[in-house]
């Protein structure tokens, strides 16, 4: 390593590099100032050797070829500092000294020509081989010798009717090919195909002539149509039907007859003058005899308008609605059985109040 000190370098002392060492020793140079371009001429028996330096950590410097260790012995080097703000000034460092050892072998020859003058001819080399060309977005595209792609420059591209001839096959590329003739249907992948088999235009029949055709048939609406012509029922006709299937006599049998029971035991309790514990047990046990029987009574053989429900209408040919039915069994299930007990005190206080004449 190589220290710059007011345009003073000084060597630290540690080995520079061996002969024939390549791409891995580094000449490099700490504390050198901004604003120059800098380069080390180096000198070793006759043989001379320019090597640019490029900016590294802590300063600047360069990476070593076989080419340039080739000759073991002293290189005398000097630091020469170009200034950049108008790239003429020049300044030199002093003169300094250090000793590459030999290696046994090698196959390196001293550049024939000065490794600065080498990299600017392969820039140049580089930079030919890679020719400006349009962008996509009007600019010219060019080379760019550190990234070593193309890069937007700030160079428009001029337009196709003022060039100077030439040309290029890659539509994205032209300056107006947004304009409506540039784009002929060819060029448009798929669009033949797409509109392969449409119906062309032209005038073609918009509005129905034939005069077989009725003309409700060509309305706008459809037309409406009544019950009968549809061999639907007519209004109001089902809702009798139901009315006069409910109040028939021969209807709802099964609903018939098990009222028919419940009546006639009823009444035959109403008829009876003896209502003993047996007549009352022998009613509950009907009714819990035909518990499913009447759990199974569905109601919607009857319209909900015609179905009472409550125990004060008179009507012959309405049904009695299921909340009643349970009204009928909660009142009978409430009536009090008298016991034999209750009963002969019953009959005792009847015959002793006969007896003293209170009858």
């Amino acid at each position: 390593m190589i220290i710059f000190n007011n345009w003073q370098i000084t060597h630290t002392g540690d080995l520079l590099a061996r002969q024939y060492d390549n791409l891995s020793r580094t000449l490099l140079v700490k504390g050198v100032p901004e604003g120059y371009d800098w380069t080390m001429m180096v000198q070793v028996e006759d043989k001379f050797d320019i090597l640019p330096l490029t900016p590294m950590e802590d300063g600047v410097g360069i990476v070593l070829t076989k080419d340039q260790l080739s000759i073991s012995g002293y290189y005398t080097m000097q630091l020469v500092g170009t200034l950049q703000a108008d790239g003429v000034t020049v300044r030199h460092t002093d003169v300094l000294s250090t000793f590459i050892p030999p290696s046994l072998s090698g196959d390196a020859n001293w550049p024939t020509v000065p490794s600065e003058f080498s990299q600017v001819e392969a820039a140049i080399l580089e930079a030919n081989s890679h020719p400006p060309i349009p962008g996509e977005s009007g600019f010219w595209l060019v080379w760019d010798l550190d990234s070593h792609s193309y890069v937007e420059s700030e160079f428009q591209l001029p337009e196709v009717s003022v060039g100077t001839g030439g040309g290029t096959t890659d539509h994205s590329k032209l300056i107006n090919r947004s304009a409506a003739d540039q784009h002929p249907m060819s060029a448009i992948t798929g669009l033949a195909e797409a509109l392969d088999g449409k119906q062309p235009a032209g005038a073609y029949l918009t509005q129905e002539t034939d005069p077989t055709v009725p003309a409700w048939a060509k309305a706008a609406a459809k037309p409406s149509y009544t019950a009968s012509e549809v061999g639907a029922d007519p209004s109001g006709t089902a809702a009798y039907q139901v009315a006069a299937h409910n109040t028939e006599v021969t209807a709802h049998s099964d609903i018939r007859l098990l009222i028919q029971g419940l009546t006639d035991r009823l009444n035959a309790l109403a008829d009876s003058d003896d209502t003993t514990l047996d007549q009352l047990s022998e009613i509950v046990a009907y009714i819990k005899s035909n518990r499913d029987l009447i759990s199974s009574i569905t109601t919607d053989k009857v319209s909900v308008t015609d179905i009472v429900n409550d125990l004060t209408t008179n009507v012959v040919d309405k049904p009695l609605s299921a909340a009643q039915g349970v009204a009928l069994k909660t009142l009978i299930d409430a009536i009090e059985v008298p016991s034999d007990d209750h009963i002969n005190n019953l009959i005792n206080t009847a015959l002793g109040a006969v007896e003293n004449g209170a009858y």
